[in-house]
């Protein structure tokens, strides 16, 4: 059974950002400026409510503000399709593939893209906020005792983040068939991960750390160095959509290499390191079924 190798994985990732990094400026012109709008909407949208609707929501059930989050989220992921397809296909098909971009199924590439996003937000996002709302709510108490709900809800949640990861990361290599616009087939994206489910983690949170750390320095800047007076609204939102965009690149760019290395896709706009660390840097052992269709 094939090993990814993780530290080479993610090595090649951050190279393959770097060698690109002119293009990606190009598709993340318009996502860019999409997100800075959301982020502000959602942030003013939130300020206007009032706040015992904004705090409880109707009847106290969920609320408002946290409702409105999670709409940016969804519309957030929505309009990172418009920069995580093309820069995909980069890596898997080489620059020929944005040169002569007319002659692949656009549709079929983005539409496969919102089906998998709306599943995603439906299934998991979803039921996490829910969750999570339940979980940590003041209305998980009454009368000093823990209700039904309150009990029940934060097991609920730990199992169903572990069910949430278990599941997006075994069939992450579904991204890049949809780019190759190529039936889904989950059960064999199933098989391609099997015995990778934690050396995929540790690669997807190796690659994300500079960003994690940046957003912890940036928190604790922000709350050291501006006041409440301050407008920080659009520096929020630039900061949000430039860790978003960076973020995404990262992780489009793991998976590609992943599926290239334990399925054998010969990906032609980037470096794979082989399952074997001493080898080096190769273009994998060979196309298979995936790269024999690529030309059709």
């Amino acid at each position: 059974m094939t090993k990814l190798p993780v530290w080479l994985t993610v090595k090649a990732a951050y190279e393959a950002t770097w060698a690109q990094r002119w293009r990606l400026l190009r598709f993340a012109a318009v996502p860019f400026a999409l997100i800075v709008a959301i982020e502000l909407g959602a942030t003013h949208l939130s300020e206007a409510l009032p706040e015992p609707l904004a705090d409880n929501g109707p009847e106290g059930w969920f609320p408002l503000s946290a409702a409105i989050d999670e709409l940016s989220l969804f519309l957030t992921s929505v309009v990172l399709i418009a920069f995580a397809v093309p820069y995909c296909r980069l890596l898997l098909l080489g620059p020929a593939a944005i040169d002569a971009g007319r002659r692949w199924p656009v549709w079929r590439v983005y539409l496969g893209m919102l089906a998998v996003t709306f599943l995603v937000a439906l299934v998991f996002d979803l039921p996490l906020a829910l969750l999570g709302h339940f979980a940590f709510s003041e209305e998980a108490e009454l009368d000093g005792t823990v209700s039904f709900v309150g009990l029940f809800a934060g097991p609920a949640l730990l199992a169903f983040v572990a069910v949430y990861v278990t599941v997006t990361v075994r069939l992450v290599f579904i991204y890049p068939v949809i780019c190759l616009a190529r039936p889904w087939d989950l059960a064999q994206r199933w098989r391609e991960t099997r015995g990778n489910f934690w050396r995929l983690c540790a690669a997807f949170i190796i690659a994300l750390l500079p960003l994690l750390a940046l957003v912890v320095l940036f928190a604790l800047w922000q709350e050291t160095m501006w006041d409440e007076s301050s407008n920080v609204g659009l520096f929020e939102s630039l900061a949000v959509a430039i860790l978003e965009l960076f973020a995404e690149a990262f992780c489009v760019a793991v998976t590609v290499i992943a599926f290239a290395q334990l399925t054998g896709y010969l990906a032609k706009g980037v470096r794979v390191p082989v399952a074997r660390p001493e080898s080096g840097f190769t273009q994998g052992p060979g196309s298979k079924e995936l790269s024999r269709k690529q030309g059709e």
